[in-house]
Parts: structure tokens; C-alpha cells; sequence
């Protein structure tokens, strides 16, 4: 949700790049972020995108969070290994 109150539709990654550094204290990202390449995989129904994206997703995120702020990322079983793996070797 934006400051106003308003819910955002769009590009995700678009709108993170364009949003102040540390000035979110809390993202939330949905299940449909972390279904790359997924496309017509498990039902998944919508456009996706490619496994790098989302961890420049991720990046952009730890970007515009504020220190002590909080991601929440919802991932299915195939992504949260990955998810760890990645948020370990780049943020501890």
C-alpha cells in the first residue's frame, strides 16, 4: 500500500527503484513474486519472470526498507531454499 493509502498495481521492481531509500518499514511480497519461471507450471495462470528477477526484487526491497525494517516474502517450497540461500549470501 503507497503512503496515500492507495493500493499500487504494476511493475513491482519499477515501482521499488523509484521509491526513496529506506523509507518503507515494512514489504510485503505475495506468492506471485516468487513463481519464476513457473508459467503454466502448478496452476500458476499469470505472466512470470525469470529466477534473477526476483532477487533483484529482493534487492531493491532491502534498498528501500528502513534499518529494523521488516520483508515479509511469501514462497512456495521450490523458491524458499533459494530465497534463504540467496538472502544469506548477500545480506547475512
Amino acid at each position: 500500500m503507497h503512503s496515500d493509502g492507495e493500493y499500487l498495481l504494476g511493475d513491482a521492481l519499477e515501482e521499488l527503484r523509484g521509491t526513496p531509500d529506506e523509507s518503507a518499514r515494512l514489504i510485503h511480497l505475495d506468492d506471485a513474486w516468487s513463481r519464476p519461471g513457473r508459467c503454466s507450471g502448478m496452476g500458476v495462470e499469470y505472466e512470470t519472470h525469470e529466477l534473477e528477477t526476483s532477487f533483484d526484487i529482493v534487492d531493491a526491497c532491502w534498498d528501500v526498507l528502513e534499518p529494523g525494517g521488516w520483508l515479509v516474502a511469501d514462497a512456495d517450497d521450490w523458491f524458499k531454499l533459494k530465497l534463504e540461500n540467496y538472502l544469506t549470501e548477500e545480506y547475512g
